[in-house]
Parts: structure tokens; C-alpha cells; sequence
């Protein structure tokens, strides 16, 4: 499993972009990005769900 700072750090190099914190929960937008992603942070390890959300709503390869 992958640390929430791994996933961060991943989505910053992509373009996705901090906008708000709420509690624990960071949430990422991108310009035309049809939906945010939500990583709870910190934690050192970030369930499989929460992995594969932000795989599929950022095209990207996290695991």
C-alpha cells in the first residue's frame, strides 16, 4: 500500500492542485477534470478503494 505523501506528490506532478482541506481530508481539482479527488492525509496507509478512486478519476497509474 501506498502512503498518502506518495499519492500527493503524484497528483501534484500530474497538474491536480490542492484547493481545500476539510478535517484530515485534502481535495484536488484540475482544470478539466470532471470530478475532485479526496485523500485523506496523513496517512500511512491509504486503503485500496481510496487508490483506485484516484486512479480512475485521474487517468493515472498509483499502485
Amino acid at each position: 500500500m501506498k502512503n498518502s505523501h506518495e499519492i500527493i506528490k503524484a497528483l501534484k506532478a500530474d497538474g491536480w492542485e490542492l484547493k481545500r482541506v476539510n478535517g484530515s481530508h485534502h481535495i484536488f481539482y484540475k482544470p478539466g477534470a470532471k470530478f475532485p479527488i479526496t485523500i485523506s492525509h496523513p496517512n500511512k496507509n491509504l486503503s485500496i478503494g481510496q487508490i483506485k478512486d484516484a486512479e480512475r478519476k485521474s487517468g493515472l497509474k498509483l499502485r
